[in-house]
């Protein structure tokens, strides 16, 4: 479902989740009548390997309808009614409440060292969400395991950042413009005396020796997905 292999190429989050709540459910009695009427999937025979995977499957899932669009929550909010679940959610297309589902499973992979893209994306997702409502997710001990994944994750994008600058080019990063796409002139500049053509720096909190420049506010956010891990 995650891969879209039944929705032309679409993630379908709530048919993943269908398939994985059973994992994460001790109570489920396999001879109840909804098991036996077939109101209710079977829990599948899951080893404590599959059970964490399953962990990291669910957080990209709801990471997934965390960052959907209008149109995609929709599509969303109608296969709900498609899928028996037995995790029930209220609000299927709340974004709070899928962010905080999102951690908390990533949180239950991080604690078994199990630190994919997907434990991160959702880390990552409400580390932001916290920042945004000036809450310092280190004070939340229960998830600690993910924030140390994630200030792993972050030393060694500054460190590869680093290497990048030591191996790639001999221009200097302030008479460059960081967006690799840009097509214009000040893509690589040198300021002349006399003119006022210059690259702005990023105004965020990214290390001095990997701030960023841009041309233009255009370059700038065009170039904020690759950045904004480091920034």
């Amino acid at each position: 479902y995650l891969s879209g292999w039944s929705t032309e190429g679409r993630p379908c989050p709530e048919g993943a989740l269908s398939l994985l709540d059973p994992m994460f459910d001790p109570q489920v009695d396999d001879f109840s009548d909804e098991v036996l009427s077939g109101t209710k999937p079977l829990p599948p025979m899951a080893s404590e390997t599959d059970r964490i995977m399953a962990h990291s499957l669910a957080a990209y899932a709801y990471f997934l309808k965390y960052r959907a669009s209008e149109d995609e929550l929709a599509i969303i909010a109608q296969e709900a009614q498609d899928f028996h679940r037995l995790s029930e959610q209220r609000n299927v297309t709340d974004p709070l409440d899928n962010v905080l589902r999102g951690v908390w499973h990533a949180n239950c992979a991080a604690s078994m060292q199990f630190i994919t893209p997907a434990v991160l994306m959702a880390g990552y997702a409400f580390r932001d969400l916290a920042q945004c409502l000036h809450i310092d997710v280190y004070d939340i001990t229960h998830y600690r395991h993910l924030w140390r994944a994630l200030t792993k994750r972050d030393e060694e994008l500054i460190a590869e950042g680093r290497l990048r600058l030591t191996t790639s080019q001999d221009t200097p990063k302030d008479e460059i413009c960081a967006y690799g796409r840009c097509i214009s002139k000040a893509r690589k500049i040198k300021v002349e005396e006399g003119t006022s053509a210059c690259l702005k720096p990023c105004k965020g909190d990214c290390p001095v020796d990997l701030k960023p420049s841009y041309c233009s506010e255009t370059c700038r956010l065009k170039d904020w997905d690759r950045h904004r891990l480091i920034c």
